[in-house]
């Protein structure tokens, strides 16, 4: 679609003086400044350091004024995505300065990919600090360039940030967990290839079409080998169904609060990993567990061979995997939808998800689903569906037949739609969970020490290295300093050749353990890099840049230093676990800082013991209480995104957005959806929809009928923009009228349109009055003026006319319409 300045409306002013643009944020800034909105908004987010920040839109050159005012914290930057004709149109306006400041960087949507790099984007998101901020024109939805521009600004954003997560991950979080992890990942997945050659399995995951599924599992569960996703082990607990196998990938918190009640439940499943899994949930499962991928996040012999991660990011592409190592003849998936319900419901029922209604922010994107019908879904979805139709195609190669049996599904290449009906299924051969406890090696007491010594020995060796790396830094620091000269010593270039050689140590004979330290480091190389790869530097800045190049080396081998001694004293706690524990205090004050208070089971499962020993107290009692507490909490970070979602104006966005792309059923289905949410006044906000409904199906009457129940304030301007729609398709300018005034009470854009309307019904001296009030929201504008002179002409006020027609002229010489009239009268 071409863009031109006049699809951006015209410039108001607001009671702060400020140009705003109704066609992009309606009233939103003219009761509040922007200062005061923006402040409420972005005033934590931008306290953030090392932070990329893109921001998708400009609200019509106001968030750009506000961010000119606010530079970065250390190490972030701005990035504002904008068309070229809207900066235009706010330059030429006085909004915004030809020169914007240089902490801000502007660039449109083509140029996105080429700028944001040069601004570092990787780093960035391998430090998973990218902050995507919608600007108030993209909250609201009303404008259908910045609905478009928004989605593509995600996709571009997804898809970057999964071609980093599929080669390094974000980097600290990441790293963090695997270094927690190094005395639980002490057994390979690998020991399960082929253990179910020949068998059936389903693989059971928390989307929408579980519900319907699970009754058909429970049915034929002596048939299946069943693997499931750890989040769902609350709901298969309620169902009585005990799989063979859980599933868990992710390093974040928000595993642990989804996956939770899997450490209360059964232990007769095995628990299969990846080397980041979260920690929390690893430390306190009390079960077996195998690692997926190396446990050590450094080159060492220690790792096992042919135990890689599957292609794909979500649980579901690493479970899949498995069963295709396993041997598994068919695969019948259950719950992975990797799209929403019609009602655009993202998870099945008895989850968070489900119980607070439908999915909120606009995507924008739909995919096809193996019923036919498009179905919503959301960013990171879109890209898991080909990377497990890549998978899908693997498993084929591999004698392994991928089935989706959920209508409701998304359609995925070599995934073999089947309805539940047409499935054959044999009775297994033996019990899976025997199989799995046949091949498992023995894991007693000696074998864990046997594990924890190996750890132990690694560590140290490392650690010896990483201290050499510093000693290096430290050197190749003092190097610097005299390379250029100090305190008034000369430079002396000699120094030259040693940092050489240093650099050729750090990349050469330490290189494992040097690319490990500047993991470590990579937050603050984010500090060096510079914008302008062009510029030249001088001889200070040289200078400068190699000294806190060298001092961040020192900084980042210290900071590994610690990270490894902290997993050495958690290994040697754990070698504690296996003697005789007589009390615990130095164990609870390990578990309590890696927050593993339900630890304390694992050791007592292990040693066969129903109860705490008498001089476990009082530890086991603070243990206790705090893991219960860690259980039961509804206090999360993600219940709070959910709860943040599920604002009023972004489902008003969300409704005017399916409102105008005429989608009728997707209006439906989100009615229904919305039904289902915990939503504050939502009766009003489904009277909306059923009025838009109505009036695109042809119904005007029942349409208007449903717009006049609207009382929400919020919602009053979009049903009165639909009674005067109708109204005007209608030819009822007296209705037309009436609603044009209560209009102009909430917005004075709509003072033009009284005025037209009112000309129309033949009432001068109103239509005048209505440009007359227009004109103190926009007092030099030209058009409105020229507007205003012709009234006074249709009036016989003929002075009056001339005189604004010379306002004209003067502010705007080559005017053509005011010209023309001038030469007329």
């Amino acid at each position: 679609m071409a863009v031109s300045e006049e699809m951006f409306g015209q410039f108001l002013y607001n009671a702060f003086g400020e140009p705003y643009l109704p066609e992009l944020v309606r009233e939103s800034f003219s009761q509040t400044g922007s200062q005061a909105i923006y402040e409420r908004c972005l005033a934590n987010a931008l306290k953030r350091e090392n932070t990329l920040f893109i921001f998708v839109g400009c609200d019509g050159g106001l968030l750009l004024r506000h961010l000119s005012h606010i530079p970065p914290q250390k190490g972030s930057r701005y990035l504002v995505v904008e068309f070229d004709e809207l900066l235009a149109l706010a330059t030429k306006a006085g909004v915004i300065p030809e020169e914007v400041p240089e902490h801000i960087t502007l660039c449109n949507l083509e140029s996105l990919p080429e700028v944001s790099r040069s601004m570092g984007i990787e780093d960035y998101y391998r430090l998973d600090s990218i902050f995507l901020a919608m600007s108030t024109t993209v909250e609201l939805g009303l404008h259908p360039l910045y609905r478009q521009l928004w989605k593509d600004v995600n996709l571009f954003s997804v898809r970057l940030k999964f071609e980093m997560y599929n080669t390094t991950g974000t980097v600290m979080n990441f790293l963090s967990q695997t270094l927690k992890n190094l005395p639980e990942t002490r057994h390979p997945a690998s020991v399960l290839h082929g253990l179910f050659k020949g068998l059936t399995a389903v693989m059971l995951a928390g989307g929408p079409s579980l519900a319907e599924i699970l009754p058909w599992v429970k049915e034929n569960r002596s048939k299946l080998v069943v693997l499931a996703v750890a989040r769902i082990a609350h709901l298969l607990e309620k169902e009585g169904i005990v799989p063979e196998c859980y599933f868990a990938v992710d390093p974040y918190d928000l595993s642990f609060f989804n996956c939770r009640e899997m450490l209360v439940g059964s232990l007769e499943p095995l628990l299969v990993g990846t080397y980041h899994m979260n920690s929390r949930l690893l430390g306190q499962w009390p079960g077996r567990f195998v690692c997926l991928g190396p446990p050590f996040p450094w080159e060492t012999s220690l790792n096992p061979p042919d135990n890689k991660l599957f292609l794909g990011t979500t649980v579901a592409h690493q479970a899949v995997g498995m069963a295709m190592r396993m041997g598994c003849e068919r695969v019948i998936l259950a719950g992975v939808d990797l799209c929403f319900s019609k009602e655009g419901i993202t998870h099945t029922k008895g989850t968070l998800e489900s119980q607070m209604g439908p999915w909120i922010p606009s995507s924008d994107l739909q995919v096809e689903t193996n019923g036919g019908w498009m179905a919503e879904t959301w960013y990171d979805l879109y890209y898991d569906i080909p990377s497990m139709g890549a998978l899908a195609g693997l498993a084929k190669e591999n004698g392994c037949t991928i089935i989706n049996p959920a209508a409701a599904s998304a359609k995925i290449a070599n995934v073999l739609h089947l309805p539940l009906a047409e499935i054959t299924l044999e009775p297994l051969p033996d019990d899976p969970k025997q199989r799995i406890r046949h091949c498992l090696p023995e894991d007693g007491s000696p074998q864990r020490i046997h594990h924890y010594q190996l750890v132990m020995d690694e560590l140290q060796r490392v650690l010896a290295e990483v201290e050499k790396i510093g000693e290096l830094a430290a050197e190749a620091l003092e190097c610097n300093d005299r390379l250029f000269g100090r305190l008034g010593a000369p430079p002396d270039f000699q120094y030259k050749k040693r940092m050489d050689a240093i650099e050729e140590a750090l990349q050469n004979t330490h290189r494992v353990m040097n690319v490990m330290v500047r993991t470590v480091m990579i937050e603050s190389l984010l500090g060096l890099s510079q914008p302008d790869k062009e510029r030249q530097w001088s001889d200070e800045e040289v200078e400068e840049t190699g000294r806190k190049y060298y001092q961040y080396y020192v900084d980042g081998s210290r900071l590994l230093q610690e990270l490894l001694s902290k997993t050495r004293d958690r290994v040697a706690s754990r070698l504690a676990e296996e003697g005789e524990v007589e009390n615990l205090v130095e164990l609870a004050q390990q578990w309590l800082g890696d927050d593993q208070p339900g630890r304390y089971r694992v050791v007592l499962t292990r040693k066969n013991l129903a109860q705490p020993p008498v001089g476990w107290s009082p530890q086991v009692e603070e243990l206790q209480t705090l893991f219960q507490e860690h259980l039961t909490t509804q206090d999360s970070t993600y219940r709070k995104q959910f709860d943040e979602m599920l604002t009023p104006t972004a489902v008003l966005s969300k409704i005017m957005g399916f409102y105008q792309d005429k989608s009728v059923e997707r209006l439906e289905h989100f009615a229904a959806g919305l039904a289902m949410s915990q939503l504050e006044n939502v009766e009003q906000f489904i009277l909306l929809i059923k009025g838009f409904i109505s009036d695109l199906t042809g119904e005007h009457q029942k349409a208007t009928t449903l717009f006049r129940r609207i009382t929400l304030p919020l919602l009053q301007e979009e049903a009165m923009r639909g009674l005067l729609t109708i109204a005007l398709r209608q030819g009822d300018l007296f209705t037309a009228q009436a609603v044009l005034h209560r209009l102009s009470t909430i917005s004075p854009v709509f003072y033009n349109y009284l005025a037209e309307v009112q000309r129309l019904r033949g009432d001068g001296p109103g239509s005048l009055d209505a440009l007359l009030k227009l004109l103190k929201y926009m007092p030099e504008d030209p058009v409105t003026l020229i507007k205003i002179a012709r009234q006074y002409l249709e009036l016989g006020q003929k002075g009056e006319a001339v005189e604004l027609l010379h306002k004209v002229v003067d502010k705007y010489p080559e005017n053509q319409a005011a010209l023309t009239l001038l030469a007329l009268l």
